[in-house]
C-alpha cells in the first residue's frame, strides 16, 4: 500500500517549481536528475517525423506524469524524497 506524502494539488505545485520557465531546471536538466533517481520518464507527446512537429505536453505537465507514473509503477514515493 503507498503512504500518501503529498496530494495531486502538492505535486503539482513541487512541479511547478521544479520547471518554472524563468528560475526552474530545464527539460535537459529535470531528464539528467530524473535518470539519476532513477524515475522513468515518460513520453511527454512531442513528435517529428520531418514533415510535421507535434508539440506534446510542457515540462511541468511532463515532470508531474513522469512523477506520478513512478508512484503508481512503484507504490511508493521513496525515488521522489530521496537525496542525491
Amino acid at each position: 500500500m503507498t503512504k500518501k506524502v503529498l496530494d495531486a494539488q502538492q505535486l503539482k505545485a513541487v512541479c511547478d517549481a521544479l520547471a518554472d520557465t524563468n528560475r526552474g531546471l530545464t527539460k535537459t536538466e529535470l531528464e539528467r536528475l530524473l535518470m539519476q533517481c532513477p524515475i522513468a520518464l515518460v513520453d511527454d507527446g512531442n513528435s517529428n517525423n520531418d514533415y510535421t512537429y507535434t508539440r506534446g505536453l510542457n515540462k511541468r505537465d511532463w515532470l508531474y506524469n513522469c512523477f506520478v507514473n513512478e508512484i503508481n509503477t512503484q507504490k511508493k514515493y521513496m525515488h521522489l524524497l530521496k537525496r542525491h
